[in-house]
């Protein structure tokens, strides 16, 4: 319905006259609005600027603007949480088994070269024939060996062959080979000290034992990854203190902040960018949804600025609330209340949204916050159109305030179970929908007029008879007055059965024909049944008062500073209807002469909504039918189809949007609510047809 009233509104008022094009008003008021919104969320995104010097005293308290990460703490721990995973080793088993292998082949070497092969052929075919390990044999120990006895030979292969698989199994190292070696050459002397070739043996486990045990490197870089991953970052949080005045500056303070772009004197171009780019595309957003639905806000530059101000407002108090209060404090939802009520829930829900995004940019999206803000916005949009008494308010704000308590209950315990810390942000949701409710009911009143918006609220106000013009119309004119009263009831029914705006006929019933007031006995409903002005006078100069009302009307309209939507009402209720019975009348008593029909012509314009179009409808019906002699239903519906008739016959409804079947509907829900409510009046001496044209 308000996005009607403001089409009404601006279908009435025509052109505009500005010096200055609404585009270019419009491309204005985007501009400024953008810079302003990209100011306030700025300082959030943009951190101030400090001059610290190492090892200095600090001259200030420094205040972490956002939550960082605090990288040296944080490294820190990983550093330690890595140094405490220890190396990974790996047993190698193939040394152990090329060992023996190795020793099994000696043994089959020195056999075959005692049975196989001449004397003095045996040592060449030990050098040709034993494993590389044992290359480091010389001549006279090869000969020791062929001199052993066969059992011999087994036996000390066989203990040397023990000594090294009992230290394989327990692993040698690289770093610990040479103590290895060591402490095998001793357990190998312990056993072979029946051997005669015990030194021989000691130099052979010398230069055969190697390194089994290796360091898994893949693994441990794995493991120490694994530990360093699973160390928490350490958290500098917003609003926490970086260093006190006084404290000497260390490289950990400069470091944190450095990330937080507090020591960099030049501007961070990049922030200031991101932001711009974030507004920009909100109010991109933005501005397609009011182009494809909401066209006659781009037609009335004033409406843009008011939307405007909403949101440049909201974000401001919201600056100067989060200095003094949780973040959930900023003004989102009364935002969205007041934008619901000056213009559209849906356009309210959106604009919401896009002031949660930039609400949560002020707050460094506080996850709490922004989901509070989209919750309580659509709890203060859902049923505005509803509000029709300004106290309804307050109750919204109370309503807000419940639900922000419940939602911000509910994600407390969630993150945190329960705690004292839950009653005090329940007393900031309290508190968040007291405020929301002063704010939609301290500055509607202020933008219905400053802008020029009718809201529900106005027209209830107007709908008064309290109103000070409804006052002086009950007293200068009280037939117009309940003439008033009777049209403004039959067009508030046939609005409702087409789905016309109640509200807003209502209002323009009562002040229709205020103008009457202004000479109320030359009016029918306001003389008695032997006093008549009109008589003697001439039918021009009585078609000329009849007429003039309209525009005596409209001037009371502008001194009464009556909303444009109603002023519709008073210049169009008759719209270019000729005052035909002064007309005829004219035309008897001079019939030589030719008569000028516009001196007897209504001047319009024409009704364009479908609101002003019903009210002519009632309006002339009412007036025709109370003066009918016989008020029967059959007479009041005869009456009502011609009345309806003549005004589609001459055009009357050319520039209205009401239709065919529309028109069929507040014909037949006028002629139900007529045979309800008439009552005999004092019968005219003309037709009922000219006293409503009359009127």
């Amino acid at each position: 319905m308000l996005k009607k009233r403001k089409e009404i509104s601006s279908k009435f008022k025509g052109k505009n006259n500005f010096k200055i094009s609404t585009k270019l008003a419009e491309a204005l008021i985007i501009f400024l609005a953008l810079t302003a919104v990209v100011f306030i969320i700025s300082p959030s995104i943009v951190p101030q600027r400090v001059d610290l010097e190492l090892g200095q005293p600090s001259s200030m308290d420094i205040i972490a603007p956002r939550t960082i990460i605090d990288r040296v703490s944080t490294e820190e721990l990983q550093q330690k949480a890595v140094e405490a995973v220890p190396t990974i080793w790996e047993l190698s088993t193939s040394v152990k088994l090329n060992t023996e292998k190795d020793l099994d082949t000696l043994v089959k070497a020195i056999g075959d070269a005692k049975k196989t092969v001449d004397e003095e052929e045996r040592i060449l075919y030990l050098q040709e024939n034993l494993p590389e390990r044992f290359s480091f044999f010389r001549v006279e120990q090869l000969n020791w060996l062929l001199e052993l006895s066969s059992d011999d030979l087994k036996k000390d292969v066989k203990n040397l062959s023990e000594v090294l698989a009992d230290i394989y199994d327990r692993g040698v190292k690289e770093e610990d080979l040479e103590q290895v070696r060591v402490q095998g050459s001793d357990e190998l002397y312990d056993k072979l000290a029946s051997s005669s070739l015990i030194f021989t043996w000691q130099e052979a486990f010398e230069n055969i034992l190697q390194v089994n045990v290796k360091a898994n490197l893949e693994a441990t870089e794995k493991e120490r990854e694994t530990a360093k991953n699973k160390v928490e970052a350490v958290m500098i949080l917003k609003k926490q203190n970086i260093i006190r005045t006084g404290q000497i500056v260390t490289q950990h303070h400069l470091l944190l902040l450095e990330d937080l772009g507090m020591l960099d004197s030049n501007l961070d171009w990049s922030a200031i960018t991101s932001s711009v780019a974030l507004v920009l595309l909100l109010f991109g957003v933005l501005a397609l949804y009011i182009r494809r639905h909401f066209t006659h806000i781009l037609e009335k530059p004033s409406l843009l600025l008011a939307i405007a101000l909403i949101i440049i407002s909201a974000l401001l108090l919201g600056r100067v609330f989060l200095t003094v209060a949780p973040p959930v404090m900023v003004p989102v939802a009364a935002a969205a209340l007041i934008l619901a009520v000056l213009f559209d829930e849906h356009l309210a829900l959106v604009l919401g949204l896009i002031l949660s995004i930039l609400a949560g940019v002020l707050t460094n999206f506080d996850v709490q916050a922004f989901l509070t803000y989209l919750i309580t916005t659509a709890t203060a949009v859902f049923g505005a159109d509803l509000i029709h008494q300004r106290t309804e308010l307050m109750k919204k704000g109370i309503w807000v305030g419940l639900v922000a308590t419940i939602s911000m209950a509910i994600m407390s315990v969630m993150n945190s179970g329960l705690s004292w810390v839950l009653l005090v942000q329940s007393l900031w949701g309290l508190i968040l929908g007291v405020v929301t409710g002063i704010l939609a009911l301290g500055t509607l009143p202020f933008l219905e007029t400053g802008f020029n918006i009718l809201t529900p609220l106005k027209l209830v106000e107007l709908a008064n008879p309290n109103h000070p013009l409804m006052k002086r119309l009950l007293l200068e004119a009280p037939g117009t007055y309940q003439h008033s009263m009777m049209v403004a009831n039959l067009a508030e029914g046939a609005a409702e059965a087409i789905g016309a705006d109640t509200l807003l006929i209502r209002a323009g019933g009562f002040f229709h024909d205020v103008g009457k007031m202004v000479k109320p006995l030359y009016f029918t409903e306001n003389q008695s049944q032997w006093d008549n002005p009109h008589d003697g006078l001439d039918p021009k100069i009585s078609a000329n008062i009849i007429i003039s009302h309209v525009k005596e009307g409209l001037d009371l309209a502008r001194e009464y500073s009556l909303p444009t939507e109603i002023t519709e009402f008073i210049a169009t209720h008759h719209g270019n209807m000729r005052a035909g019975h002064f007309y005829n009348l004219a035309k008897e008593q001079n019939p030589e002469e030719e008569l000028n029909v516009e001196e007897f012509t209504y001047p319009g314009p024409l009704p364009k909504s479908k609101e002003a179009s019903i009210l002519m409808l009632a309006d002339c019906t009412e007036a025709a039918v109370r003066s009918m002699p016989e008020p029967t239903h059959e007479n009041i519906s005869q009456m009502v189809q011609r009345l309806v008739q003549a005004r589609m016959s001459t055009g009357q409804f050319a520039d209205s949007s009401l239709s065919l079947s529309e028109i069929k509907q507040v014909e037949e829900n006028l002629v139900k609510r007529l045979t309800s409510m008439y009552h005999k009046r004092v019968q005219y001496r003309f037709t009922p047809e000219q006293l409503a044209e009359e009127k």
